[in-house]
């Protein structure tokens, strides 16, 4: 009798250990728009080169097992960063991912560079701060759909940069 209730209360011990889970960083995502040309001339197409540049971010972030949120940067531009802060923190971010993006297209290259910045929002200290560059060639006939992709690919490339650092 006794080591039945010894069992069961083992059991009991597994099912509730196994129950729990382990908690994953929630990380807030910010991009800064910053210099944004083609050809010389300054893109009007800025939302969309942030948003999918966000997008590879988040996606490797997320697929890390991460809790990724943003407030769409692309649209919402945050200049101060005690705004900036206290927004990842009303969310219940632990972590700040803040990026600056620079684009540029000249003749068939892209490049993509910047810097960015990840905070432990709990003790508002840099856990670290580098800069990114992504330079690669556009196909042969540049479509909305393939500058996009390469911006996509260039925030995961991110996104790897930032995932240890978490």
């Amino acid at each position: 009798m006794f080591k039945v209730k010894k069992i069961l209360i083992f059991c009991v011990f597994i099912i509730i250990l196994s129950s729990i889970t382990v908690g994953a960083d929630t990380i807030f995502v910010y991009v800064e728009k910053g210099d944004m040309v083609i050809n010389n001339r300054i893109s009007e197409d800025a939302i969309v080169w942030v948003t999918r540049f966000e997008d590879g971010i988040m996606d490797i972030l997320f697929e890390s097992g991460h809790i990724v949120f943003s407030n769409d940067s692309a649209r919402n531009q945050i200049p101060d960063f005690r705004a900036l802060d206290q927004l990842a923190k009303s969310g219940g971010a632990e972590i700040l991912a803040s990026i600056v993006l620079n684009f540029e297209i000249v003749d068939d290259a892209i490049v993509v560079s910047g810097e960015y910045k990840i905070y432990n929002l709990f003790t508002d200290d840099i856990i670290r701060a580098s800069s990114h560059v992504f330079n690669d060639t556009l196909p042969q006939r540049r479509t909305l759909a393939s500058i996009g992709e390469k911006l996509f690919l260039a925030g995961q490339m991110v996104g790897r940069q930032i995932r240890p650092t978490i």
